[in-house]
């Protein structure tokens, strides 16, 4: 309080003492006259005085504030008033209510000492959980805003920040992790190698329980990663957890890691080691793009999609040509394979504006002629919708395969989808092409597929094992008897009997509602909530929640990345990790993975037979005919000359039914209509986003009241035209809240 005192004074001056013996002091700048008080004797200065200078108010909100502006004001002379302080007393009349108020400063602030740490902890928490570096309490400005947030909470130092606070929260974090372990019935462990910023070797190791926990980091340093050495790493994991507890091991194809898949099935009889789903359908997408045929067209299109976006002139001329949505050029991730289809995509939204841009005057000069052959000529559009629907279900499958949430039993499904996609749509290509893709795909299902993905298909209610052949059925079956012998308070033989029960839909499994309710939730849930009296549950349970793929490894080093960075290169390994621990495992904990009801749709049938969203007006309107010498149908002036193309080796000239195909889609539902959809009985308004063949993308809409409004996130799946019940005219608002009349909904639903 005396160092307050003494810094206000600076303002005043000491004017004498009146008959109580209390002292008066006058204001610098108004004369006003108070006895001693510090609160009343800031609050005139900062708030009240109209002849202030404005340079000294608005120097700092602080008393701080007023110290450091009078140091740098030496020279003001303070006995004169501001000749800006008339113009601006209207203003202060105007704003006297809200002066008055109390503010932060007008009381004295107290914080006790365990107020302090639970501030420290919590500000410590929050810089862990958000990657900030620790350097943020050295900055002034950051100071200066703590102290007038709170003016007697002291910001902890980098030092305690990096050290006891850093231990506090990774131990507390870690007794929430442990607890989760200790909760779960089944534990799947993953693993992926990476190098930091140093360049230094580290192995992140991942638990799902079934949501995945980061568990540790190992800097390995000079250790060579063998098989042996990774096994030996991955078996003390094992038994810190518990053996009988780990059922699956889940890795990419690195040599090392297969090598340590066998020597950790000799040492636990009732692991299954197996290979991430995710990885094996990027090295797919990898293996297909590169056949010569294929790999020639996505190395056109990128080229043309590099050569634009690498000139701000044609990137500037192409984006005059597009209309509407501008629609990015995407070039593919050199280690994401499944990102081809992502930049044929964008080269096929974009069709109409890349032959627009092509035959404009001004890139004559800067195009290459290359790029404008291709993109003139008719050979180019074809090879690329045939491979983009080529490559399409395996890019759809990655997106959905790679989040958090157990699929292990979808992975069935998937291959044996990819199958008959590639037996459907390889009629165009070559016999050699053919055989080969078809090996790729039967690889790849050997490195991602064991008889644990086959038992987890047989007790997904909502998969029931449709997809698998009777020899996969078998291993399945087998796979179940082998978990129940090495699990505690099962019997196989019970287990095995009440298989057949629940594959015969027999005993408790003959009751219709329980199967009604297999889609509106998950497996887990079915399995532990409607059958938890049958002893097979137990073991369904443990299966269904192992992880598909190791995509959870790969964003460990995502946050890894984002937390050791070139700034913060003096980090050291160990305190690294902990900050990576904390870090990912507070989102992850305070995020509600859901198993949901697995999807059964056929991606070949609903996701993969739809273009890009533009394509079908691109198609009709630009797709220019075979031959050399045609012209461009909008443009009937201008004739592109182009010189005889070597047709690709997988197309057949004869058969032109791809392009018919998509020529001859259904034109009674266009993208932006509004319609009637029906689903599961009940009937809904919405919007239609996207057609295909078969199907329509439709957003619905929600009921609110007696009106309809939209949802977020918004309720968009694929609906077959039987299913589309009518065309309706645009929604009209019915209130300022979003909600709407739809009167045409009446014909079908019962309010």
């Amino acid at each position: 309080m005396a160092k307050k005192l003494k810094t206000i004074l600076f303002h005043y001056t000491r004017y004498g003492v009146e008959v109580n013996k209390k002292t008066l002091y006058t204001c610098n700048y108004c004369k006003w006259k108070t006895v001693v008080n510090v609160t009343r004797m800031y609050d005139h200065i900062y708030n009240k005085c109209t002849k202030c200078p404005n340079m000294v108010k608005n120097k700092s909100s602080g008393i701080d504030g007023i110290v450091e502006s009078l140091e740098s004001n030496e020279n003001v002379d303070f006995d004169k008033p501001d000749t800006q302080s008339n113009e601006n007393k209207q203003e202060t009349q105007e704003q006297k209510k809200v002066i008055r108020q109390r503010n932060m400063t007008n009381f004295v602030d107290f914080i006790t000492k365990d107020e302090q740490l639970k501030i420290e902890q919590l500000f410590a928490r929050a810089i862990y959980s958000s990657g900030t570096p620790f350097q943020i309490v050295e900055n002034a400005n950051w100071k200066l805003f703590f102290k007038i947030l709170r003016p007697s909470w002291e910001v902890p130092s980098r030092y305690k920040l990096s050290t006891s606070h850093l231990e506090e929260e990774y131990n507390s974090v870690k007794q929430n992790v442990d607890s989760k372990i200790y909760e779960s019935r089944s534990l799947g462990l993953m693993c992926d190698g990476w190098t930091n910023i140093r360049r230094e070797p580290i192995i992140n190791y991942v638990i799902t329980t079934p949501v995945p926990i980061f568990y540790k980091t190992i800097s390995t340093g000079a250790v060579s990663h063998s098989g042996a050495y990774i096994a030996k790493e991955i078996s003390s994991i094992i038994q810190d957890l518990g053996p009988n507890k780990v059922l699956g091991v889940v890795t990419d194809n690195a040599k090392s890691m297969k090598s340590a898949w066998d020597i950790l099935k000799k040492e636990y009889g009732h692991l299954e080691a197996y290979g991430c789903v995710a990885h094996g359908l990027n090295l797919l997408a990898k293996d297909l793009a590169e056949l010569d045929n294929i790999s020639s067209v996505v190395t056109s299109g990128k080229n043309i999609v590099k050569e634009i976006n690498l000139s701000h002139k044609l990137n500037a001329i192409f984006k005059e040509k597009q209309t509407g949505k501008k629609l990015t050029l995407k070039l593919p991730v050199k280690t994401r394979w499944g990102s081809h289809v992502a930049c044929l995509g964008s080269i096929l939204d974009n069709k109409s504006a890349l032959q627009l841009f092509a035959i404009d005057d001004r890139v004559v000069k800067v195009l290459s002629d290359g790029t404008k052959k291709e993109l003139l000529c008719d050979t180019f559009w074809k090879g690329i919708i045939q491979i983009y629907r080529l490559l399409k279900p395996v890019a759809d499958w990655i997106t959905i395969i790679e989040g958090d949430a157990p699929q292990i039993s979808l992975v069935p499904t998937i291959f044996k989808d990819l199958n008959d996609h590639f037996e459907q749509c390889l009629n165009t290509h070559s016999p050699e092409n053919k055989i080969k893709i078809m090996l790729f795909l039967k690889n790849r299902k050997k490195f991602c597929i064991t008889s644990l993905h086959y038992a987890a298909n047989l007790l997904d209610p909502m998969l029931h094992g449709k997809c698998l052949t009777n020899d996969e059925e078998l291993k399945g079956i087998e796979c179940m008897a082998k978990i129940a012998r090495n699990s505690d308070n099962v019997d196989e033989g019970h287990i095995l009997a009440e298989f057949a029960q629940y594959k015969v839909k027999e005993g408790l499994w003959s009751k219709s509602f329980i199967w009604d309710t297999v889609s509106k939730i998950s497996a887990t849930t079915w399995w532990n909530g409607l059958c938890s009296s049958s002893q097979l549950s137990i073991i369904a349970t443990r299966i269904i929640q192992l992880p598909a793929t190791s995509a959870a490894c790969e964003r460990t080093f995502s946050s890894y990345g984002n937390i050791h960075t070139a700034k913060r290169n003096r980090l050291t390994n160990d305190r690294a990790g902990k900050l990576v621990y904390i870090n990912h495992n507070l989102r992850l904990l305070k995020k509600n993975v859901e198993n949901k009801p697995t999807m059964i749709q056929s991606v070949s049938s609903v996701l993969v037979n739809s273009l890009p969203l533009n394509i079908d007006d691109n198609i009709s309107d630009c797709l220019l005919e075979s031959g050399p010498n045609k012209r461009i149908k909008k443009n009937q002036d201008l004739v592109v000359s182009s010189e005889s193309e070597e047709e690709l080796g997988f197309l057949n000239d004869d058969d032109n039914s791809d392009e018919n195909s998509v020529q001859n889609l259904e034109d009674k539902y266009k993208k932006g209509d509004f319609a009637i959809v029906k689903y599961e009985g009940e009937f809904f308004p919405g919007v239609v986003n996207d057609t295909s063949q078969s199907s329509a993308l439709v957003s619905v809409m929600v009921m609110s009241g007696s009106g309809w409004k939209w949802p977020t996130p918004k309720d968009e799946i694929w609906y077959k035209y039987d299913d589309v019940m009518q065309l309706i005219k645009s929604p009209e608002a019915k209130s300022s809240r979003g909600v709407f009349d739809i009167p045409e909904i009446k014909d079908y639903r019962k309010f």
